[in-house]
């Protein structure tokens, strides 16, 4: 095994560690664009260009990057699969997080177009959405609504309650449906948005 370490927010990191991918194993069957910033938790007059910059470069543009690198080996491979991961903010709002909420926004609408560009390759672009994650991401947000000192018990009030199972999504379940994505189990599956929300979905 190898592994490639790149900063996604940065162009030339992406290419050279999807190019190093390339070169060690001679093919590039799936892309998982999984990085992400959730971002400052501020209203609006309180934010700047700099604070916006800061996730999009991370939330939309790594992503931009993973795929543009990526596609070209794919087509040369007449298949592919590629799979971002988003947020339920791709089709929710969230008070004090427009950077995040906003650039989910923009990965979705981007995988959407690409999934179109590249249909007739072989390649499919489909975006996980998850809910709440029991991830460190979720603590730190956690920490911006409730302050360093909230427990346990008022987080799963405050966050788990929003969704009818009550609940945080396990990783594995946001894995799973990765691998699933990334399979021939889903070869007719393009330009999807796949929510793992508990069934917070249902009730918009």
């Amino acid at each position: 095994m190898a592994g490639f370490v790149a900063d996604v927010s940065k162009e030339e990191d992406v290419k050279a560690a999807v190019e190093g991918a390339i070169s060690k194993w001679g093919s590039l069957d799936v892309l998982v664009n999984n990085s992400g910033d959730n971002g400052s938790y501020k209203p609006i007059e309180e934010l700047t260009r700099e604070d916006f910059l800061k996730v999009y470069d991370i939330n939309v543009f790594g992503v931009m990057y993973g795929m543009k690198y990526a596609i070209p080996q794919m087509k040369k491979q007449g298949k592919g699969s590629i799979v971002n991961i988003t947020s339920e903010g791709q089709f929710v709002a969230a008070a004090g997080m427009a950077p995040y909420v906003s650039s989910k926004h923009a990965a979705g609408g981007l995988s959407k177009c690409v999934a179109l560009e590249v249909a007739k390759e072989g390649i499919r672009v489909n975006t996980i959405c998850p809910g709440a994650v029991d991830t460190p991401m979720m603590r730190r947000i956690e920490a911006q609504w409730l302050g360093e000192n909230y427990t346990r018990e008022q987080a799963l009030e405050t966050f788990a309650a929003q969704y009818p199972d009550g609940k945080y999504a396990d990783p594995a379940e946001v894995a799973s449906s990765v691998v699933f994505l990334a399979s021939d189990l889903s070869g007719h599956i393009n330009g999807a948005a796949i929510r793992i929300d508990g069934g917070k979905g249902a009730t918009a």
